[in-house]
C-alpha cells in the first residue's frame, strides 16, 4: 500500500513539474497532452483562463518572460484525485525591461488520471510591480 501511494505520489509530482517545463518552452501541444479538455486555469487576482494559449496570452500582458525555479513540491492523494503544490521563485523580465527574482509562487495542481484538470496560481509579482 505505502509503495502505491509513493508512486501515485511521485506520478502526480512528475506530471505537475512536466507540465510546468513544458510551459516554460512555450511547448502548448507538448503540455496539452497533460491537461484534461475541460481543466480550468485560475491567475492572481481570479483571472480565469479557458486555455493554455489564454495563460501565454495572460503572461505576455505582464512579462517580456518569465521562468520557474521549483523549491519544492508536496502530494496529497486521494482516491480519485491528487493534490500537488510546486513553490519557488520567479524569474524573468518585465515589459518596461527591468529583470526581477526572487518572487514567491505557489502552484496548486488536481490531478486524476494523469490529467492536470485544475491549477490555481499564487505569485507576489503585485507586490514587485511598480
Amino acid at each position: 500500500m505505502w509503495s502505491d501511494l509513493q508512486a501515485r505520489r511521485a506520478a502526480a509530482v512528475d506530471t505537475a513539474r512536466r507540465y510546468l517545463a513544458l510551459m516554460a518552452q512555450r511547448d502548448l501541444e507538448g503540455a496539452s497532452r497533460l491537461v484534461h479538455q475541460h481543466a480550468v486555469f485560475i491567475f492572481p487576482g481570479g483571472a480565469a483562463r479557458n486555455s493554455l494559449a489564454d495563460i501565454v496570452a495572460g503572461s505576455a500582458r505582464r512579462y517580456h518572460h518569465v521562468g520557474k525555479t521549483i523549491e519544492a513540491c508536496d502530494a496529497c492523494i486521494g482516491d480519485d484525485c491528487a493534490v500537488v503544490y510546486v513553490r519557488g521563485a520567479l524569474h524573468g523580465r518585465w515589459l518596461d525591461g527591468r529583470d526581477f527574482t526572487g518572487i514567491r509562487f505557489i502552484d496548486r495542481f488536481e490531478i486524476s488520471g494523469g490529467l492536470i484538470l485544475r491549477q490555481d496560481v499564487w505569485n507576489d509579482a503585485g507586490e514587485f510591480r511598480v
